[in-house]
């Protein structure tokens, strides 16, 4: 089984940020904790030794023991705590009522996720809200 992760606001190494040097950070209310963070930062959140670490990591921790039919497509939003803990995974524009068995294991996966080195503006260290398609591959092709 392979796992892509294109990782959305979190480094440089292996994503797209959002930001870069001339924007200013931005912070705003995240609608599901009602937690303040930040959506544009200055430094980004990383998760211990990169983007492959994190998809070894989902490949470890991700069971599909029921053998049921699942998606291969998941976008996750998460916030990154000023501890770097991950807190209120969720299914990017979807109701938790909605949740395949699929999602709901994605969730549970990134639930267990080691903290990440957390965001900054300037030196400031912030929660940060980030996105992140993942993609697996059961073929494994």
């Amino acid at each position: 089984m392979y796992i892509y992760c294109l990782v959305f606001g979190l480094s440089l190494l292996f994503s797209i940020c959002y930001t870069n040097a001339q924007q200013v950070c931005k912070e705003t209310v995240d609608s599901l904790t009602g937690k303040k963070v930040y959506a544009r930062y200055d430094e980004a959140p990383q998760y211990k030794n990169g983007a492959a670490a994190m998809q070894r990591f989902i490949i470890t921790n991700f069971n599909n023991s029921k053998n049921e039919p699942w998606q291969s497509m998941y976008s996750i939003s998460f916030i990154i705590d000023k501890d770097g803990s991950v807190i209120a995974p969720r299914v990017t524009n979807k109701s938790v009522t909605g949740y395949s068995d699929g999602e709901r294991e994605m969730i549970r996966v990134f639930l267990q996720m080691p903290r990440w080195s957390p965001g900054r503006c300037g030196e400031t260290i912030v929660a940060c809200i980030a996105k992140t398609p993942i993609i697996i591959d059961p073929s494994g092709e």
